[in-house]
């Protein structure tokens, strides 16, 4: 068994019974009550559950009283114009203070119930100072209570009356709420409008039928929105400058050249008509400090008809505020998530990119359907099309070369007689020696709200996590029922045959077209929810997550790479995390990540915290055009022109060598390309190959031909390999024979893998003597090195097999 590592925190503190702990950026909980302290302080949150649901209903309703008296456009602009400093320079989650918190939910929140309580008949124009300071802090109390007090309350009240309580139920429907009220951005803004043309083309033409315009233009609207949300801030207030210094600039010509000393802005007035630049002055200020940024017909130019269907007018929305368990609260289905502009005068508004981003192809489908009841049927269909093309599409940006079948059909016992039926899985892609068995589920997760109706998540959670992952272990089982099985397509002709031992890494994927949240990357944690997706690994991943595969992963081996270490993760107690892309993080991170999250030995859950800055930085910096670096694990020049040679040379055992030089750690990878370096500067002074070789973990030895100086020997690489096998006492050695230019550039790879097996191949006396040989040469480079002629017992064996001298060459019985 592997040793583990003791590591001590970074720092940490405590109050009363918690102790918080951090570990570079991991941070621990820990809950020190005794049982008697836990039981009383359950007891107290129990009791006091039903004042803290009053105080929410009494909170609600003193916001919606609030807000029917005053003009919600003028709400609604002051409120976003507070937000948008906290939100400026944000490029990762992790920045998002409270403050930030509060204050986009006050905006969020507020145009939800301007959408849900009637208008007074008179309204004031805006609150004064203190009513506004009331207001707010009313709304992110709201919020606050519900996340520091109601949870806790719940829980203690569920747990003490409710004779079915479950702990990891409960868990588990907290948790969805938590995310249900905080959590907004389902992908990273730049794959929004790829996310909506592929989803939303396909239906162009009910677009044209129904709107008159194309889904084009729908996506052109989509992208200016998007604009106006991001860049359109810092554009306004720079738009601003420069109309300001070229008006000045204007009217001290005029006043010098006329000797007008008229007001100020009498003559600002006069300048600004002579150039014509009244339309420009009234966009500017609008976009500024007006609400030009938020004028949806401005921006789009979409019809009123397709603006009318997707927004609310002040009180129409009945349900929110509708009398019921969670009245009011957040807790809800918010209104913006069904219409998220607004339309107020005759002008159609939005204050929150994500209720469209979040909620947009939903919204759409929701449209097109409730104006054209007879194009559901079309919707669906068109939807599978699209939802299984796109994780292939997707996925053969990561794997360029794979072989792929869509719609792959087999033959398999079903139901209780046994009687084999044609069964179909989505798709396979086939890179040499990796094999992705695909399952794609383009249905809906529920948009019911998990504090009120928990149960309908589990259901969708098995729709699209259990019946998916039987499917792919169905073919599986398909696969390993014969050494060689046909697969067929959708008329039932053979399409090829696939060989069991030709996969040395089989993935089981299952693609959701909607989020799953935090569940999907737990998948393998949900059998006490009675969702069984088997204890195979299976990789549950959205298309939104796809695509950022797709954009930091430029190298198919290291994506393959990645989907071992993912493997491991399923089947690794020790890892839990919040999103799929903490995986990826992870393993940029740290490699063998699950390895790294087993040495932490916790009795409490491990919050892996901040792991996605990178991606969430680098993915800003594509939204706002400026240049990033890609993330990406640190390897070391020589060894990455190993793995990219090898992925362009499309070898057959290119996936395993690559794992193998992808699984040392980063001092090793440092180690290994200095030694591929400097074998290339001695051989050019020696004029004949000599082998580099890595023992160990990681059994690899380099052969390096640089042209016009030294060539391969392939008997030499045969015979070196074996006889490092043989004295390392390893069952298998990868042998590397790299091709260089004159100049040092790698031109070729070719992978070669030995085991004991090929021992019996070579002359057993030649060997043996070219074994001695190198032992020899080895003791001899030690003691000139060290200077002396002793070893100690328990130092590493000059011979290379990776044991103590006193295991070894030094061991009372040894005999080579």
């Amino acid at each position: 068994m592997r040793k583990k590592k003791k590591i001590v925190a970074d720092d940490g503190f405590e109050i009363g019974p918690f102790r918080m702990m951090r570990f570079g950026k991991m941070n621990v909980l820990q809950n020190r009550m005794s049982k008697d302290q836990h039981a009383q302080f359950m007891e107290r949150l129990a009791s006091r559950h039903q004042e803290v649901c009053d105080e929410i209903d009494a909170a609600v309703w003193r916001i919606a009283a609030t807000v029917a008296r005053f003009s919600p456009l003028s709400l609604l602009h002051r409120a976003y114009w507070e937000y948008l400093p906290s939100a400026m320079g944000v490029c990762s989650e992790i920045e998002i203070g409270r403050e930030g918190l509060e204050k986009r939910f006050i905006v969020e929140y507020l145009q939800s119930v301007i959408c849900a309580v009637a208008p007074m008949a008179v309204q004031d124009e805006q609150p004064t100072e203190d009513e506004w300071k009331a207001l707010t802090t009313d709304i992110a109390g709201l919020l606050n209570k519900i996340l520091s007090e109601y949870f806790m309350t719940h829980t203690a009240w569920a747990k003490r009356n409710d004779v079915d309580f479950d702990e990891q139920r409960e868990k588990f429907s907290v948790e969805a709420q938590i995310h249900w009220l905080g959590v907004r951005g389902d992908r990273y803004l730049c794959h929004d409008l790829p996310h909506f043309h592929d989803l939303l083309s396909p239906h162009d033409t009910e677009f044209v039928h129904l709107f008159g315009i194309s889904s084009e233009e729908i996506l052109r609207g989509i992208e200016r929105i998007i604009r106006n949300f991001t860049r359109g801030p810092r554009d306004a207030m720079e738009e601003l400058d420069t109309f300001q210094h070229q008006m000045f600039d204007a009217l001290h010509e005029y006043e010098d050249s006329t000797g007008d000393t008229r007001a100020p802005a009498d003559l600002m007035d006069k300048v600004i008509r002579e150039n014509g630049w009244q339309e420009w002055r009234d966009k500017v200020l609008e976009d500024a400090i007006g609400c030009g940024l938020f004028d949806m017909e401005a921006a789009t130019g979409w019809p009123r008809t397709l603006l009318d269907s997707l927004s609310w007018q002040p009180g129409e929305d009945a349900a929110f505020l509708a009398a019921g368990a969670f009245c009011g609260w957040p807790l809800r289905v918010l209104p913006i998530w069904k219409r998220p502009f607004i339309k107020i005068d005759g002008r159609y508004y939005a204050f929150s990119i994500y209720a469209l981003t979040d909620h947009g192809y939903r919204i759409f489908q929701r449209t097109l359907v409730n104006l054209d009841p007879a194009y559901r049927e079309t919707w669906n269909v068109r939807q599978k099309e699209v939802s299984e093309a796109l994780p292939l599409s997707l996925l053969s940006r990561l794997l360029p070369t794979a072989k792929t079948h869509q719609s792959v059909y087999y033959k398999w016992p079903i139901g209780p007689s046994g009687t084999k039926q044609w069964c179909e899985t989505d798709g396979l892609l086939i890179y040499d020696d990796h094999l992705i068995v695909l399952e794609v589920k383009a249905g809906a997760f529920t948009h019911t709200p998990p504090s009120s109706d928990f149960p309908a998540h589990i259901e969708s959670l098995d729709a699209l996590l259990r019946a998916p992952s039987e499917q792919t272990d169905r073919f599986c089982a398909y696969l390993e029922s014969e050494p060689r099985v046909a697969i067929y397509d959708s008329e039932h002709r053979q399409i090829g045959v696939l060989e069991q031992g030709s996969f040395r890494c089989i993935t089981r994927c299952c693609v959701t077209l909607d989020q799953l949240t935090e569940f999907a990357a737990r998948a393998e944690n949900l059998n006490e929810l009675g969702v069984n997706v088997g204890s195979s690994p299976v990789w549950t991943v959205s298309v939104d997550d796809l695509r950022v595969f797709a954009d930091v992963i430029d190298n198919p081996l290291i994506f393959c790479h990645f989907l071992e270490q993912r493997a491991k993760a399923f089947l690794s107690p020790a890892l839990q995390t919040d999103d799929e892309l903490d995986h990826l993080a992870l393993y940029l991170s740290h490699n063998h990540y699950s390895t790294y999250a087993e040495d932490f030995e916790f009795d409490t859950p491990v919050h892996w915290h901040g792991y996605r800055e990178g991606l969430d930085r680098y993915f800003s910096a594509k939204v706002g055009g400026d240049p990033s670096d890609v993330p990406g694990q640190p390897i070391p020049t020589r060894l990455r022109e190993v793995i990219d040679a090898l992925a362009r040379a499309n070898a057959s055992g290119r996936c395993k060598a690559a794992a193998w030089i992808l699984d040392m750690g980063g001092d090793f990878r440092i180690q290994a390309s200095t030694l591929i370096d400097q074998v290339l500067e001695e051989q050019q002074r020696l004029g004949r190959q000599k082998p580099a070789t890595c023992v160990g973990e990681i059994p690899i030895t380099f052969y390096c031909s640089v042209e016009g100086v030294v060539r391969h020997d392939d008997h030499l690489v045969k015979l070196h390999t074996l006889a490092t096998l043989k004295l390392s006492r390893e069952s298998e050695r990868l042998a590397l024979k790299l091709d260089y230019s004159p100049d040092k550039r790698l031109q070729a790879v070719s992978p070669i893998f030995f085991s004991d097996r090929d021992v019996e191949t070579v002359d057993e006396k030649e060997l043996a003597g070219y074994s001695q040989r190198m032992v020899d040469k080895r003791f001899q480079a030690h003691f000139a090195k060290t200077g002396r002629h002793k070893i100690g017992r328990n130092q590493p064996c000059p011979c290379g097999s990776g044991k103590k001298y006193k295991r070894c060459c030094g061991a009372p019985s040894f005999v080579r």
